[in-house]
């Protein structure tokens, strides 16, 4: 169990840690999952050794620039899913952000737009970042509207971005600026810290 004093990046339901070696067994079902692994862009099984081939390229990482935090609810350390922060180099400025809950932290209870909200408290309190953006498939109107809920914008539409199940799929290129992130009217992770 953690403990409160621990929660130092949270939102009001989750907060986010480090992601630790032995989260790998959970995250390794939840990408292998139809429901979550597939919305989450894992549209193909991803084995052990690859995985742990990732694992040992990022663990180094993490508070280098770039962010692999585990979600977790307030108080405890159980694994329910995964929030990235990183960034591909010049593939767009800002930082890339990345989700997913599992299916057995129950989709759909705002777990993850809660989970995002720290996340964008993180960055843009305490890191000189100016934007974060995603892509998420367009035709996947629950991630649209939960991250419009969380202060992301359409900036545009991405088309034939990937494939799945034989189609070609269109994604959302959403971003959120500072200036976004400022303008929102809600409580800020530090302003959560110390309430049950």
């Amino acid at each position: 169990m953690a403990e409160a004093g621990r929660a130092r990046i949270r939102g009001r339901h989750v907060w986010l840690r480090a992601l630790e070696e032995s989260d790998l067994p959970a995250y390794k079902r939840a990408v292998n999952s139809v429901e979550v692994g597939g919305w989450a862009g894992y549209p193909w099984p991803h084995s052990d050794a690859t995985i742990d081939r990732w694992w040992a390229g990022v663990r180094e990482r993490h508070g280098q620039g770039e962010f692999w935090f585990a979600i977790s609810p307030v108080g405890s350390d159980e694994f329910i899913g995964t929030i990235w922060l990183w960034s591909k180099g010049d593939r767009l400025a800002g930082l890339e952000l990345s989700v997913f809950v599992t299916e057995e932290a129950g989709l759909g209870h705002g777990l993850g737009t809660d989970a995002v909200d720290a996340a964008l408290d993180f960055v843009f309190g305490h890191d000189e970042a100016e934007r974060v953006w995603l892509t998420t498939e367009l035709g996947n109107a629950r991630a649209v509207r939960a991250f419009e809920k969380a202060g992301f914008r359409v900036d545009g539409t991405i088309r034939h971005h990937f494939r799945r199940e034989g189609a070609w799929r269109d994604s959302a290129l959403m971003a959120i600026t500072r200036d976004d992130w400022e303008a929102l009217q809600r409580s800020r992770s530090w302003d959560l810290n110390g309430t049950p």
